[in-house]
């Protein structure tokens, strides 16, 4: 019999293989579900299966669990709409057993969690400014002392601002900053410190590549 574990997974990468053909739209989480089990019909009587080792259904573990794939770049979830990333595409072709695809993902999470807070500090100054400059991810990344490549994948995890369909990070290194003027870091530092430009980056760069 499948463990929880290995019947989570299979339901995560079920669900980004499904979202890998709505790459551009997503879909509302009502209309992913029912493709889910569509491709996988066993996962809800394995799940059931496991009796009351387990204390919610399938399709409630699936939105908690997905949560790893967030904060590892690979998904996105705003308005109740999932949305698979570059990342999460990337990691598809990468990890081809559902068990390796979901323990990839909760490494990434983990080590997340682990700098939550300087993560979360790097995403709300982000979010605060606006699309007139540009600075790389590794000078942001400097500024609160956390890896250039998680701060990426996480920050590529995020729901979209308001009223746009992007997620926080247009490009790999370089994202959306604001110097014209001195602000101070919760890190005591003013942003303007950090080199940047009003190039924007290449059109051409693949999001997550």
């Amino acid at each position: 019999m499948p463990t929880a574990f290995e019947i989570s997974a299979r339901a995560v990468r079920q669900a980004a293989s499904v979202l890998a053909d709505h790459l551009q739209d997503g879909l509302p989480f009502r209309e992913l579900r029912p493709l889910i089990h569509a491709a996988d019909p066993a996962l809800m009587r394995d799940w059931d299966a496991l009796g009351a080792s387990v204390t919610t259904d399938i399709d409630r573990n699936l939105s908690f669990t997905a949560t790893r794939l967030t904060k590892a770049g690979w998904l996105t979830r705003a308005n109740r709409t999932w949305r698979l990333t570059g990342l999460g595409v990337e990691a598809l072709h990468v990890y081809s057993d559902p068990v390796a695809f979901f323990s990839e993902a909760g490494t990434r999470y983990d080590h997340w969690r682990t700098g939550r807070v300087f993560f979360d500090a790097a995403a709300k100054l982000l979010s605060e400014l606006p699309d007139d400059r540009w600075v790389s991810v590794e000078d942001l990344a400097a500024e609160y002392e956390v890896d250039p490549e998680a701060l990426a994948a996480c920050l590529q995890g995020r729901a979209p601002r308001a009223g746009t369909s992007r997620s926080p990070l247009t490009a790999r290194r370089v994202l959306a900053s604001r110097c014209s003027r001195p602000k101070p870091t919760p890190g005591g530092r003013c942003l303007c410190a950090m080199s940047c430009t009003t190039k924007p980056p290449p059109a051409s760069t693949p999001c997550g590549r």
